[in-house]
């Protein structure tokens, strides 16, 4: 594993978006955020918590099907690459750097959805093909 390379686990903070590039052919790619509770947190030890709150994005086939499939607080762990963006403000002060975590695999760990709805298909195979070429 590369220095920035890792894994985290937590709950996602709203729906996965999901949007195409305008690049030929199109990308899909999904934007959402992970919510992760500090786990050795001295403060914990108090009574406090700390949450802290990760910006992610997901490619191609992982983005369509993170999009059809997860919804606002479900628990998932992803691998991740650490990428920094340059990010610009409309107000014309200087640009600020965001991190993003560029997601490699995700594990669906509890979909509220999946649950409720169609328990079967949570891990049906057929489901995940790709579209025929």
């Amino acid at each position: 594993m590369e220095v920035n390379e890792g894994i985290i686990s937590g709950r996602l903070v709203s729906d996965p978006t999901l949007r195409e590039t305008k690049s030929v052919p199109p990308k899909f790619v999904s934007n959402f955020t992970i919510a992760q509770d500090h786990p050795m947190d001295w403060r914990k030890a108090r009574g406090e918590r700390r949450t802290c709150y990760y910006k992610c994005r997901s490619w191609a086939r992982t983005a369509q099907n993170m999009a059809r499939d997860l919804v606002k607080g479900d628990r998932v762990q992803i691998g991740y690459m650490l990428v920094q963006e340059e990010g610009y403000s409309k107000d014309g002060s200087p640009p600020r750097l965001d991190n993003i975590l560029e997601t490699r695999w995700i594990v669906y760990l509890e979909v509220k959805k999946y649950a409720r709805d169609q328990p079967s298909k949570a891990h049906d195979p057929e489901t995940y093909d790709d579209p025929p070429m």
